[in-house]
C-alpha cells in the first residue's frame, strides 16, 4: 500500500497543478477575450517601450526631474478633464468603434515621435504636445476598454478577467522596458517609438476580429436618458466603492511617483544608465505580474475589501525601504515588492468596482476610476518632481510612502470599526 501512495502522489500533484492553472486562466475560454489579450499584449509591450523611451529622452535632454514630471502631467491631465465625457460615450456609443479610433490616433502619435528623433529635430515642447494628444485619446479609450471586459466574459469570470487583464498589462511592463533599455543603449529612443507604431497593428487587428453580440450595442443606445454624472453619484452612494477609490486616489497621487522618478533614481542614486532603468522597470513588472496572477487565481471577490488596505500598508513599507537603498542588488528586489503591493491594491480595487457597477453605468463608473487612477497623478507628479529637486529623490519617496501608510491605516481602522458596530458592507462577490 505505501507503494501505491508513492505512485499516486505525483499524479495528484500534477492534477492539482493543472486545476490551479485552469482556474487562473479560466477567462481565456471565451473567444473574444482570447483575441483581446493576444492583440493588447503586443500593443502594450510597445507602449511600455515608448513610455520608458520618452522619460529617458526628456531626462537625457533636460537633466531635470521636474521635466520628467511634466511629461506625466501632460499625459495624465486630459483624463481628469475629459474622463466623464469618455465614460458617457462608452455607455452610449459602440465601444469597439471608440477603441479602434483611439488606437489609430495612438499609432499616428508614435509615428510622429519616431520622426522627431530620426530627423534629429527633438523639441521638448513637441514631445510634450504629442504626449498630451495621447492623454486626450486615453480619456476616451480607457473607459471603453475597461468597461468592455465585462462584455467579453461571463459574470462569474469577471474577477478573473480583470486580474488577467492586469497580468497582461504587467507582463508587458516586464518585457517592454527590458527591451527598451537595450534598444536605447545601442540604437536610441527612435527605434522604441517606431516599434510602438508597429505594435498598434496587433491591437487594431484583434479588436476588428472580435464578434460582439448586437444586443450589447442595443443596451448601450437605450441608456440615452442617463446623466453624465450618474457614475459619480453611484460611486459616492456606495461606501465600498467610494472607499476603494479613495485608496486608489492616494496611491495615484503619492505612491506611484516612484515610477515617474525611476529615471532620476537610476541615474543619480544608483549611478546607472538606460539599461539599469530597463532592469528596474522590468523588475517592477515582474512583481506586478505575480500580484495579478495571484488575484486571478481567486474564485471570488470575498475578503478583497480588507486585502487592498493591507496591500497599501505593505506598499508603504516596501517603498520606504526602496527609497533608502543605494545598491543595485537590493533595489531590484525591493522595486519588485513595491510593484507587487501596488498592483494587488489597484487590481483588487478595480475588481471590487467592476463587481459592484451595474451594466447601465459601467462605462461611467470606470471613467471615475480612470480619473481617480490617472487624473490625480499629474498633481502628484509635479509635486514629487519639485520635491525631488529640493530635497532629493530618496527623501521624496520616503515622504510619499508615509502618506500612503497613513491612508492605509485609516482605511483599515474604518473597516474594523464598521465590523465592530455591526455594519453590513457591500457585497463583494
Amino acid at each position: 500500500m505505501p507503494g501505491q501512495t508513492g505512485q499516486s502522489s505525483p499524479r495528484n500533484t500534477t492534477k492539482m497543478i493543472k486545476e490551479q492553472v485552469s482556474r487562473t486562466f479560466r477567462s481565456l475560454k471565451h473567444r473574444n477575450f482570447r483575441i483581446y489579450v493576444a492583440g493588447q499584449f503586443l500593443s502594450l509591450c510597445g507602449t511600455w517601450m515608448q513610455n520608458l523611451a520618452v522619460s529617458w529622452l526628456v531626462y537625457r535632454t533636460t537633466k531635470s526631474a521636474w521635466m520628467v514630471g511634466l511629461v506625466s502631467f501632460c499625459s495624465l491631465t486630459p483624463t481628469l478633464v475629459l474622463g466623464l465625457v469618455g465614460g458617457h460615450l462608452a455607455d452610449h456609443v459602440n465601444r469597439k468603434k471608440i477603441i479602434l479610433t483611439a488606437q489609430a490616433v495612438g499609432m499616428l502619435q508614435s509615428l510622429l515621435l519616431s520622426y522627431l528623433v530620426f530627423s534629429n529635430n527633438v523639441q521638448i515642447w513637441a514631445v510634450l504636445a504629442l504626449i498630451a494628444v495621447m492623454g486626450v485619446t486615453n480619456a476616451f479609450d480607457i473607459p471603453a476598454r475597461q468597461s468592455m471586459i465585462a462584455n467579453l466574459v461571463a459574470r462569474e469570470d469577471l474577477v478573473n478577467a480583470v486580474s488577467l487583464n492586469a497580468s497582461m498589462f504587467n507582463g508587458a511592463r516586464l518585457i517592454g522596458p527590458a527591451i527598451a533599455g537595450l534598444i536605447i543603449t545601442y540604437c536610441g529612443e527612435g527605434v522604441c517609438f517606431a516599434a510602438n507604431t508597429v505594435s498598434y497593428v496587433a491591437v487594431i487587428v484583434a479588436i476588428s476580429l472580435m464578434q460582439f453580440d448586437t444586443r450589447v450595442d442595443s443596451q448601450l443606445k437605450s441608456n440615452g436618458n442617463t446623466s453624465i454624472t450618474e457614475g459619480v453619484k453611484f460611486v459616492w452612494s456606495t461606501p465600498a466603492v467610494r472607499n476603494a477609490l479613495l485608496l486608489v486616489m492616494v496611491l495615484s497621487m503619492f505612491g506611484m511617483q516612484f515610477l515617474m522618478l525611476m529615471p532620476v533614481f537610476a541615474a543619480e542614486v544608483l549611478h546607472g544608465k538606460a539599461s539599469l532603468l530597463g532592469a528596474l522597470s522590468a523588475s517592477a513588472g515582474a512583481g506586478s505580474l505575480a500580484a495579478s496572477l495571484i488575484l486571478a487565481n481567486r474564485a471570488t471577490g470575498d475578503r478583497l475589501q480588507r486585502a487592498v488596505g493591507v496591500a497599501l500598508l505593505a506598499f508603504s513599507v516596501a517603498l520606504t525601504a526602496f527609497s533608502l537603498s543605494d545598491r543595485i542588488w537590493l533595489s531590484l528586489p525591493l522595486v519588485s515588492l513595491v510593484a507587487f503591493c501596488m498592483t494587488y491594491q489597484l487590481s483588487g480595487c478595480q475588481s471590487l468596482i467592476q463587481l459592484a457597477a451595474p451594466d447601465r453605468v459601467r462605462g461611467k463608473v470606470m471613467s471615475v476610476y480612470m480619473m481617480t487612477f490617472m487624473g490625480m497623478g499629474p498633481a502628484g507628479n509635479l509635486l514629487s518632481g519639485w520635491l525631488a529637486r529640493q530635497i532629493g529623490t530618496p527623501k521624496t519617496l520616503s515622504l510619499c510612502a508615509s502618506v500612503c501608510c497613513l491612508a492605509a491605516l485609516t482605511y483599515l481602522f474604518l473597516i474594523a470599526r464598521s465590523d465592530r458596530v455591526g455594519a453590513c458592507p457591500a457585497k463583494e462577490s
